[in-house]
């Protein structure tokens, strides 16, 4: 039995990017007293396991700690990034994370940090390196970090059986290749099968000895859309402005994607394929035209297993060879689990409660834990934004988005607290011109004359019928011989 007890206003289990969000939040909103319960070595979560070449694809104004700004960079010149706000690394993001535990939150005397421990659900801590088991209880409630984990390559086993002769790698073994392979086969379709593919190309690898195995394609964001910078915050205003006007005129979900082609907010790899996936992954125009330069798609669906010399799929198979270098993409990213009411008795669940925007999000509901009011109350301004999957959830995150931007604007505590937010995107940054302003008024006035009929217009889509076509009929037959010549 644990002989140790320890106590604390909050037990918050999970110090990745929501939890540490949560906890520098409650840091400065209140006098409340914190322990932080984490599995691996250091704050960052998955960061910590992800590949040695990622990086943040999407604003880095809007990541990490509120009380800290991640990363001091000038705008890239140069690369696929060049003219955006620049991308931390994997490393930058967990230096971040890591310097915010050392220098703010165990310097306050409020935060008690237990890691590479694991909490049991009754409230035993159990170290992992020890042994050493903890009783911990919180006075006001348990904050579950973990509801939304990330799951990446390196730490998520292959669903398909590999060929002792063959050849199958997380993305983070690519860095370890000390010879040139026969080729090499990117299986999966989503940010780290991209990321892959760009740092094969980035390194020198012909695009021709680069099959990818896509079994759907995605909608991409184009990142010059999310730039918060004094530079490109007008940009960005008008862009959202035009996603309201997309999402109030749509005739279909399919127009509506059509229509957010259109106006530049969203992106395709093949003009050819209409995507079903959506997962928030963003992209430069560089990086999208480096990607289309790989040309050996593969749409056979899924693989079932990988041999010495063929890949089967779901769908067909494919040659291969022993020399031959796969490297599986598959893991999901975001867990896909139904939302849950953030406040319950004694309870938080984090979860996202505005679009692709974990940080924000941790913070806002550590902003509202504070406020005295009911948790119900609290909960209706914290509807969970679900991570999105298909083209409806597109719909969707921007229907309870809007409302949950609704509910805050008009809170006389949230409001200000919002307006003072470095992770809010848009507070303190100031069009540097006239034409500037101009710009952002505009851009606002659009979208407020927009927003309204946009929520009634998506939620009517999204009672009705629908179904996608992943190939437009005149790209059938084309498509259909580029896959039996891969």
């Amino acid at each position: 039995m644990p002989t140790e007890k320890l106590e604390a206003d909050y037990v918050i289990v999970g110090a990745g990017a929501i939890g540490m969000a949560f906890a520098d939040e409650m840091l400065s909103a209140s006098d409340a007293s914190m322990i932080i319960v984490d599995s691996r070595h250091r704050p960052g979560g998955h960061w910590n396991d992800a590949y040695p070449f990622v990086r943040l694809h999407g604003a880095t104004s809007l990541y990490g700690v509120n009380s800290r700004r991640l990363g001091d960079g000038p705008i890239d010149r140069t690369g696929l990034n060049a003219g955006l706000e620049p991308l931390p690394s994997g490393a930058e993001i967990c230096a971040h994370y890591d310097a915010t535990m050392r220098e703010r939150l165990l310097p306050s005397g409020r935060v008690t940090y237990l890691p590479m421990s694991d909490h049991e659900g009754n409230g035993t801590v159990t170290s992992r390196l020890s042994g050493r088991r903890v009783r911990v209880s919180a006075r006001t409630a348990l904050v579950d970090a973990t509801y939304s984990d990330t799951n990446v390559p390196a730490t998520h086993p292959l669903t398909y059986p590999v060929a002792p002769g063959a050849t199958c790698i997380a993305p983070n073994k690519l860095p370890d290749i000390t010879e040139p392979a026969d080729g090499y086969t990117i299986i999966g379709a989503g940010k780290t099968a991209m990321d892959s593919a760009l740092w094969l190309l980035e390194n020198g690898v012909d695009p021709r000895r680069i099959r990818w195995i896509r079994p759907r394609d995605a909608w991409m964001v184009d990142r010059a859309g999310r730039q918060f910078d004094a530079a490109g915050i007008g940009a960005t205003m008008t862009r959202i402005a035009a996603e309201a006007e997309c999402a109030a005129e749509a005739r279909t979900l399919d127009d509506l994607f059509d229509r957010l082609e259109a106006v530049g907010a969203l992106m395709r790899l093949d003009p050819g394929v209409r995507p079903t996936m959506f997962r928030c992954a963003t992209l430069s125009r560089a990086e999208l035209a480096a990607l289309r330069r790989i040309e050996n798609v593969v749409r056979l669906g899924h693989v079932a297993r990988i041999d010495e010399n063929e890949i089967v799929l779901t769908g067909g198979t494919l040659p291969t060879s022993p020399k031959h270098v796969h490297v599986d993409c598959t893991a999901p990213g975001l867990t896909k689990r139904p939302p849950r009411t953030v406040f319950e008795d004694g309870r938080i669940t984090l979860q996202m409660v505005r679009t692709c925007q974990p940080s924000f999000s941790g913070a806002i509901i550590a902003r509202i834990a504070t406020l005295q009011c009911s948790d119900a109350e609290k909960s209706d301004m914290a509807a969970p934004v679900p991570p999105p999957d298909g083209i409806a959830d597109w719909a969707r995150m921007f229907v309870t988005n809007a409302a949950n931007q609704h509910r805050w604007s008009q809170h006389p505590d949230i409001a200000p607290w919002m307006a003072a937010s470095r992770l809010d995107g848009t507070a303190g940054v100031s069009p540097c011109s006239r034409a500037g302003e101009t710009t952002m008024q505009s851009a606002r006035k659009s979208f407020k004359t927009n927003i309204r009929p946009a929520v009634d217009n998506l939620q009517r889509l999204l009672s009705e019928p629908h179904e996608t076509v992943s190939l437009t009929p005149a790209t059938d037959r084309k498509k259909a011989v580029k896959i039996s010549e891969g």
